[in-house]
């Protein structure tokens, strides 16, 4: 009779989950910069009776439907939704919508990039320091920063257990990167930052980009003085980071930023990443972009298999392009590590 009843009991279980209701889509969390609020959206479930609201991985609110908007005062960095139907007994729970963070202005989340847990574990698998291979550099910790294709940091991260185990100036660098090669990619042709070095020498064609669209110091570095203040130092790299959600702006025209594309070939927005020789970075941010998968992409002045790796400066098999386009190589104490690594670095996902 026991073993009757404990029967009775799985088949019931396993029915209230097979009847669970979809899980709620289409969800947006924008800042409003006027009243630091932040306005949440959805497309609304059938069958729905309500939704539990999550801030930062913890429940904050219920929303009873056919609403499918909701304002949070208190401004987090990340949301998500479960649906729930309470006209069964027991009440169905959907599985947890994606998680989506805040966009800054209105303009697009970032619910398609990496989050701030995905992009530290593709940059730490990445980094010799915290077990991956090597690069080519010295072999330092490093910082890494997506964006948006708007131009808004998504997320800030570094491989080291506290941000003091990076060089602290390469946070914003990381930024820059990122934003460079973002603001300098089309759907059909990505550059990485370090296409950009040749041309932006004196004489070059390009010469002066590197000079504008300067970073904004105090997004980058946020207004809080003391230490128990939001936005200050110590939420550097964390997810509250004070860029995340904002414009940080600047160029950078050395190696460590590359496009972010999606198996669409969608050109989502890019990666930077800066902590070491500059060659070093740009095959850091290539491993790091292969870890996510966001490497789909449709062309670019490299070689095929490659479109927007670094051409090294009097490379033997260079083009007239990629010599227009090209990168000094970085040595140490006089010894290239860098070139065969470079040239052998994993070919984008066709």
């Amino acid at each position: 009779m026991k073993k009757l009843l404990f029967c009775t009991f799985i088949l019931a279980v396993t029915s209230g989950s097979a009847l669970a209701i979809n899980a709620p889509t289409n969800v947006s969390a924008v800042l409003d910069p006027l009243d630091n609020t932040i306005n949440l959206s959805w497309t609304e479930v059938p069958d729905a009776s309500g939704y539990n609201i999550y801030r930062d991985d913890t429940y904050i609110d219920t929303v009873i439907a056919p609403a499918a908007s909701y304002t949070d005062a208190t401004a987090g960095n990340e949301y998500y939704l479960t649906a729930f139907d309470s006209s069964v007994t027991p009440t169905d729970f959907s599985p947890r919508s994606q998680t989506v963070m805040v966009a800054a202005g209105g303009g697009p989340a970032c619910s398609s990039l990496p989050s701030h847990a995905e992009l530290t574990a593709a940059l730490k698998s990445s980094v010799q320091a915290t077990g991956g291979p090597a690069a080519g550099g010295v072999g330092l910790h490093m910082w890494a920063a997506v964006v948006n294709r708007d131009g808004v940091v998504c997320a800030i991260s570094f491989s080291g257990e506290d941000r003091g185990d990076q060089w602290p100036g390469s946070r914003v660098i990381a930024a820059q990167k990122a934003n460079t090669a973002n603001a300098f990619s089309l759907p059909n042709l990505s550059l990485a930052t370090a296409n950009l070095y040749a041309a932006t020498q004196p004489g070059g064609s390009l010469y002066g980009l590197q000079h504008s669209n300067p970073v904004d110091a105090e997004v980058a570095y946020g207004t809080a003085v003391a230490a128990d203040e939001p936005g200050s130092a110590v939420d550097y790299g964390m997810p509250d980071d004070p860029m995340v959600g904002n414009f940080v702006g600047g160029i950078n025209v050395f190696g460590g930023g590359l496009a972010l594309c999606n198996s669409d070939g969608t050109l989502l927005g890019a990666v930077g990443v800066s902590g070491d020789t500059s060659c070093a970075d740009h095959n850091i941010a290539w491993l790091t972009r292969s870890e996510l998968e966001l490497d789909y992409v449709p062309g670019g002045v490299g070689t095929i298999g490659r479109p927007d790796n670094i051409n090294y400066i009097g490379g033997a098999g260079n083009t007239l392009l990629q010599n227009d386009f090209a990168h000094p190589v970085c040595t140490i104490a006089g010894a290239d590590a860098v070139t065969f690594i470079s040239a052998n670095l994993p070919e984008i996902r066709p």
